[in-house]
C-alpha cells in the first residue's frame, strides 16, 4: 500500500517514480529486490553507521555484515570509596549495595544520556559496570568492580574489548 501510494503521488506530480525513490534503510536491506522499488537514490539513515535500523526485531540477512562505526566515550571524573547501604543521587533512589566503589562520569541527560538508562551498564576496560543512582544533568555515576584512576575511558555507547 506505501509503494502503491507512493507512486500514485510521484506520477500526480508528473514525476516519473523510477527516478524517485522510498528507500530507506531498511527497504535496501530487506526489500532490496523488490522490482517495484527504485534504489535511484536511497536513504541509508543509521545503516551507514552500522546500525541494525530494526533494532534486532528482524535478522540481518546472511550476505550483510554490518559493525557498530561509532562510539560515544567519557572518562572517570571523580572515584569515592561508598559503605553498604549509602543513600546514591538525588532522591536517594538507590542505596550502595555493598562496600566499594563509585565513579563519577560528566555526562547525563542534559548530553543526551536519558534517566531511563539508570538500570543500564557501561564499559570499562572491557568490563560492564552498572549505572547507579538517578542519572543527573550532568553527571552519572557507575558501580565499579575495583578502584580505577581518574581519566579512565568508559565507553558508553561502543566497543571495549570483548564488550
Amino acid at each position: 500500500e506505501q509503494l502503491r501510494r507512493w507512486q500514485e503521488l510521484t506520477i500526480n506530480q508528473g514525476f516519473d517514480p523510477s527516478l524517485f525513490s522510498m528507500a530507506n534503510s531498511a527497504t535496501c536491506i530487506w526489500h532490496h529486490d523488490d522490482p517495484r522499488i527504485s534504489f535511484a537514490a536511497i536513504r541509508p539513515g543509521q545503516l551507514i553507521s552500522g546500525v541494525n535500523v530494526s533494532n534486532g526485531e528482524l535478522k540481518m540477512p546472511p550476505n550483510l555484515y554490518l559493525e557498530r562505526i561509532f562510539s560515544v566515550c567519557s572518562e572517570i571524573a571523580d572515584v569515592r570509596f561508598v559503605k553498604k547501604d549509602q543513600s546514591l543521587s538525588y532522591g536517594a533512589s538507590e542505596r550502595m549495595p555493598e562496600d566499594g566503589y563509585v565513579a563519577t562520569l560528566p555526562f547525563g541527560y542534559n548530553d543526551g544520556w536519558l534517566r531511563r538508562m539508570q538500570k543500564s551498564s557501561v564499559i570499562i576496560n572491557g568490563k560492564r559496570m552498572p549505572i547507579i543512582g538517578r542519572i543527573t544533568m550532568d553527571q552519572t555515576m557507575v558501580k565499579l568492580d575495583r578502584k580505577y584512576p581518574i581519566g579512565t575511558r568508559v565507553t558508553l555507547i561502543g566497543k571495549d574489548g570483548g564488550e
